[in-house]
């Protein structure tokens, strides 16, 4: 064998060499990985991801199967999703491929940025079925929650309809959401237009001031709420079963049902059309639903998500066969949300 074959294989063996030292390194070179690496981006609210909320047990449980890296942020409330999503997209960001969080108001606004990717199991709740691009995940009802021992030390007679918000001794005795940027606030204005019709305006308009706050968001909102700034905060009936889950706050707090009804929310995700660049990026997405609508995932829903879960056949804890059951359904599907934040901003804000 020739000097020149020897001096070939030796500038062979030495790029085999620089190659495997630049992967121990972690170089990012395509040629080291076993498994192309791929990403999934995710915009869902705070809460979501709170510690013991369902993010954790979700995200984790989906880079363990997928295999790839999983990018979530938040923002706020699932109003302040839909809020930042548009900015993002105006100013021409990167997307995410998932808004995660959005209820059936919500996604009005972001409908035509959607895809049917999938295509839901046969034992999703009926009622949470508004759209084939729409993969709810869980539902609850609206209500407002009283802090029993706060009511009686006032001396304060426990509201039975959105009517008694305007006697006199609850003034400044409620916390809302503010409907612009919160889910529940937009469910607010739901509820009213339910119970009142016609006659929405001109109650919101009777109630204009009568509120003691009204934050962004659920999550602070309801932090007030537990630190004793009012006895009554707009929440979900769900809330009783979270606080019943509690010794130390067991049997304090109630979820109220007025006679008009209650408002309905469902929660849900979305694939986002434009961020969709690869038939590998659907693939993730579609996983990604199957796996929040999996009975492992939907089993968890209920103690971490405090809602209802969207499947049908998955046994409720203690805490949420002792809840109190609407009387009626304030939803319509036909409410327009962007109508009717409009009109609650000239007559409250006015």
């Amino acid at each position: 064998m020739s000097c020149g074959a020897f001096a070939g294989k030796n500038e062979i063996m030495a790029s085999r060499l620089i190659i495997v030292f630049l992967c121990l390194l972690g170089v990012g070179l395509a040629s080291c990985r076993t498994k192309p690496e791929a990403d999934l981006r995710i915009l869902t609210y705070d809460s979501l991801r709170a510690d013991g909320a369902i993010g954790g047990v979700l995200f984790a449980e989906f880079q363990r199967r997928c295999q790839c890296r999983v990018h979530v942020q938040s923002a706020g409330d699932a109003g302040q999703i839909v809020a930042r999503f548009a900015l993002d997209k105006s100013r021409k960001r990167q997307l995410p491929h998932v808004l995660l969080g959005i209820d059936q108001n919500l996604f009005r606004s972001v409908q035509s940025d959607a895809i049917e990717i999938f295509e839901l199991p046969s034992l999703i709740a009926p009622q949470t079925k508004i759209d084939p691009r729409f993969v709810p995940f869980d539902f609850g009802y609206f209500s407002f929650i009283a802090d029993l021992p706060a009511m009686t030390s006032k001396k304060l007679a426990i509201p039975q309809s959105y009517s008694d918000l305007l006697r006199a001794e609850l003034k400044s005795q409620f916390i809302l959401q503010d409907p612009r940027t919160s889910s529940p606030g937009l469910g607010f204005l739901q509820s009213i237009q339910g119970a009142f019709g016609k006659s929405s305006l001109q109650f919101l308009t009777q109630l204009r001031g009568r509120w003691l706050t009204m934050p962004s968001g659920w999550d602070e909102a309801y932090g007030l709420f537990l630190k004793g700034e009012a006895p009554l905060v707009w929440s979900y009936t769900t809330s009783q079963a979270y606080h019943d889950s509690s010794s130390e706050s067991k049997g304090r707090y109630k979820a109220l049902m007025f006679k008009e009804g209650q408002g309905l929310q469902i929660e849900g995700a979305i694939a986002v059309r434009s961020a969709m660049s690869s038939i590998h990026e659907q693939k993730l997405t579609k996983m990604f639903f199957d796996l929040l609508l999996s009975p492992e995932i939907q089993k968890e829903i209920p103690l971490r998500q405090w809602m209802y879960p969207a499947r049908t056949d998955v046994e409720l804890p203690l805490e949420f066969k002792a809840l109190p059951t609407p009387t009626k359904i304030l939803y319509s599907p036909d409410f327009e949300s962007e109508l009717a934040v409009k009109q609650w901003s000239e007559a409250v804000l006015k």
